[in-house]
């Protein structure tokens, strides 16, 4: 899905995407947006790490190692459309912006900041209880009749365990913060922000108390 912004203050030209990680189908959507919007900077909701290393990894592809909570996501979501690792959003954005020269920027914490607040907020409880409900997800029949449904049902249940979401709290938290002040700080009048569909009606919100609105 896709929103355009504008904040009355700003001559900024904003496009709002949020996509579902892994679906192709979005990785497509989102091809055609960039198309069309031809942005001069491009915004995205991992980490700078993780853009350079699926810089590397388009470069000289490696074999990807993924947990089984991956594994069982990429299940579930093929019921609803093709998918692929690494997601499609992802690949299609910085394709996007190393073929046309366009600065592209990571949002998310970086690997160090997330390891201290894995630990910091993941309980042995919390992990003991993650840990066990693998084969219960696995097993469950998601009935919802859409993938963003799915997505929205699958979230919901990795959530119910404390440390996990407020660990996605605090991502959140970070991606809006370096998403404001990049925007108030750039000189780029043409911004195109890709984030997980998971987060998509969250900042969309926060962008709408800082002044940025559909146009």
């Amino acid at each position: 899905m896709i929103s355009c912004l504008s904040k009355e203050s700003s001559d900024k030209n904003i496009w709002f995407f949020g996509g579902i990680k892994g679906l192709v189908r979005d990785g497509n959507i989102l091809k055609e947006e960039l198309e069309k919007a031809q942005p001069k900077l491009i915004l995205i909701s991992i980490s700078p790490e993780e853009v350079s290393g699926l810089r590397e990894f388009l470069k000289d592809p490696f074999e990807m190692n993924l947990s089984d909570y991956e594994i069982m996501y990429g299940v579930h979501l093929s019921l609803y459309g093709e998918v692929m690792t690494p997601s499609p959003i992802y690949v299609e954005t910085l394709q996007y912006a190393d073929r046309n020269g366009i600065e592209i920027q990571g949002l998310d914490m970086n690997e160090e900041e997330y390891q201290e607040l894995y630990t910091g907020k993941m309980k042995t409880f919390d992990v003991v209880r993650h840990s066990a409900r693998k084969r219960r997800l696995l097993k469950k029949e998601f009935k919802d009749e859409t993938a963003e449904g799915f997505v929205d049902s699958w979230t919901k249940m990795i959530n119910k365990v404390k440390g996990l979401r407020l660990i996605d709290e605090e991502r959140l938290k970070h991606i809006e913060d370096n998403l404001v002040r990049t925007l108030e700080s750039t000189g780029s009048r043409d911004i195109f922000i890709v984030v997980e569909y998971e987060f998509y009606r969250e900042i969309l919100e926060f962008l709408n108390e800082n002044g940025y609105r559909k146009s």
